[in-house]
């Protein structure tokens, strides 16, 4: 990933790798956090990496239960400030599960459809939080002075963020989803505490005021190292930041890239992390990340109709699943003519267990 001028900027100047600071306000590094590492730590690609392979128990559900808690149990971002390195947003399997059950039910087995939106209102959120830190860096970019750490550290600072991240995955929400989802959305939201139960102020048409007081404290709170009334006082209502239009600091810029990872719980066997190609000749080919061998793909056809899986580069079913017709088998060629390279540096960039 080529990296941006900003962030690169902001790492050489004021980053670290010492990790989170200490005595901070905000949510510490959760465990299944610092824990994640070798296959447990999976790239996310494609727009919707998660998907249900295998069997899945009736009864009982991994923790953590999305009931009563914050987004930071179950996704969490590691700033390029204070991770050179392995900054980026992170996705617990078991987080995903759990909040797409809560949309589910009564059903006791969440669809692709809602796997797909407790995925997407975790990262939007987490994106909000990186966003924060672009910001801040922008501020150093023209100051040259040390904007995000001490940003950081200001409890209620760090309190409005989560109300704008949330505010931001219900903004995302609301354009995709069935409005019933959203609704419990923002009842999981409600239940969370200071700062992320919030989240109502912040939602459109309020939203830029939300991204402007941000911007207040990203710059005031270094102004209040050497003027004590500099953060004195700081209105909470939207209207109050009409004066101050700094939502460009959050916009007017070409969308970064973060990094995104899945951490795979051992609780959760059967969430995997697909890779998609594109839909095509009737059918679409997955690769997991975190799948078992032989070396496979699995073949949709047609796409959304989980139908097989052929090995690779033998290209024959794996024992038990079904050979496609000739007439799929032909039409599979016609992908692999067109997909076959970009499969194959994927299939092989896999450690099979």
């Amino acid at each position: 990933m080529q990296i941006d001028p900003v962030i690169e900027f902001a790492q050489r100047r004021f980053g670290t790798d010492a990790g989170l600071p200490a005595g901070v306000a905000r949510t510490p590094l959760p465990s299944w956090v610092a824990g994640a590492a070798g296959d447990a730590k999976v790239s996310a690609e494609g727009d919707d990496p998660i998907r249900v392979e295998g069997s899945v128990p009736r009864r009982g559900e991994p923790e953590p239960a999305a009931d009563g808690t914050t987004v930071e149990d179950l996704a969490f971002y590691l700033p390029f400030h204070f991770y050179r390195t392995a900054w980026g947003v992170y996705i617990r399997a078991a987080g995903v599960w759990a909040l797409a059950r809560r949309f589910a039910l009564p059903r006791m087995c969440p669809d692709a459809t809602g796997l797909a939106c407790a995925y997407k209102l975790l990262l939007e959120h987490e994106h909000l939080h990186f966003l924060g830190e672009y910001a801040a860096s922008r501020i150093e970019v023209v100051t040259a002075e040390d904007c995000y750490a001490a940003y950081f550290k200001h409890e209620e600072a760090g309190l409005h963020e989560e109300a704008l991240a949330n505010a931001q995955a219900l903004r995302g929400f609301r354009r995709s989803v069935p409005s019933k989802l959203v609704k419990q959305a923002e009842n999981w939201m409600a239940t969370q505490g200071p700062g992320y139960s919030d989240f109502k102020e912040w939602l459109p048409p309020r939203f830029t005021g939300g991204e402007r007081r941000a911007a207040v404290f990203m710059a005031a709170i270094p102004a209040a190292a050497k003027n004590r009334f500099a953060l004195s006082p700081m209105p909470t209502s939207a209207s109050a930041y009409a004066w101050h239009p700094a939502e460009f600091l959050f916009r007017n810029t070409a969308r970064p890239s973060v990094p995104v990872y899945i951490i795979l719980d051992l609780s959760v066997p059967w969430v995997r992390v697909a890779k998609p190609f594109p839909k095509q000749f009737g059918l679409q080919v997955f690769v997991y990340s975190n799948d078992h061998n032989p070396p496979h793909m699995h073949i949709d056809s047609p796409p959304g109709t989980k139908r097989t899986r052929y090995q690779w580069p033998e290209l024959k079913p794996i024992s038990g699943d079904s050979r496609l017709t000739s007439s799929e088998e032909k039409r599979l060629r016609q992908y692999l003519d067109a997909h076959g390279r970009a499969i194959e540096r994927k299939i092989t960039s896999i450690p099979w267990r």
